[in-house]
């Protein structure tokens, strides 16, 4: 018997308790492993069938467990209060997100102007600009807007901010897309140019990042803990 119809009988006996906890039927120990099925599938190929199989059977074996223990009465109310704790925290994480919008909108807009505010905000980026069209995501005049960057992985106390060329554009004062761009740009330095406001708005941004972030973390521990009752991690 060669090396790989050793392992190809491997996989039928994986795949055949794979079907039984399944209630499927079972493989032929024959079944595809005729001569052309082996000379077109080489040894990581059946070892892959192997391996797919195995982990298939260890991953319904733990699926089982778990839904027998939530089908008990204490798995049941842990469940219950899992769910409910992560819910809450996605509350909570989607009142922060549109609280920060509002407050840094509105400082935008003591800042700058009425015309002005801020789309898209993240855990490392806003968007700022002119606001055409006003919603729960602002939408921008001639699709321009600048990008501060106050967070990411390798640099946490990063803050930048980035602007795309706008092109060529009338500047006498008789075009109304040209006087837009001309108040863009002036906002645009003045946002730049104003160090006292851009620090307090660094560090409602760093705030923000931080419990969203907590927020974030609590939550994963808890969807871990409710896909892996046996398997708990400790919310830090």
């Amino acid at each position: 018997m060669g090396i790989k119809e050793k392992i190809y009988r491997k996989y039928v006996v994986a795949q055949n308790k794979l079907n039984a906890l399944k209630g499927e039927e079972p493989l032929l120990e024959t079944e595809n492993a005729d001569w052309y099925f082996l000379k077109t599938h080489t040894k990581d190929d059946l070892n892959n069938m192997l391996y797919r199989a195995e982990a298939a059977y260890d991953e319904l074996v733990e699926k089982m467990r778990v839904e027998n223990y939530y089908n008990t009465e204490e798995g049941a109310l842990e469940k219950e209060n899992l769910i409910k704790r992560i819910d809450e925290l996605k509350s909570e994480r989607r009142t922060l997100v549109k609280t920060v919008t509002q407050n840094v909108d509105t400082f935008i807009k003591e800042w700058l102007g009425d015309d002005w505010g801020c789309s898209n905000i993240g855990t490392s980026s806003t968007e700022i600009g002119l606001v055409e069209k006003k919603g729960e995501y602002n939408s921008f005049y001639f699709g321009h807007n600048f990008t501060i960057y106050y967070n990411d992985w390798f640099r946490t106390n990063r803050f930048e901010m980035n602007y795309g060329c706008m092109g060529c554009f009338d500047i006498s004062g008789n075009d109304e897309a040209g006087n837009l761009r001309c108040k863009y740009l002036l906002g645009m330095g003045t946002f730049a140019s104003d160090k006292q406001r851009l620090s307090v708005l660094h560090g409602y941004l760093k705030d923000f990042v931080d419990k969203f972030n907590k927020i974030d973390r609590e939550m994963d521990v808890l969807t871990h803990n409710l896909n892996h009752p046996f398997d708990k991690r400790k919310v830090a």
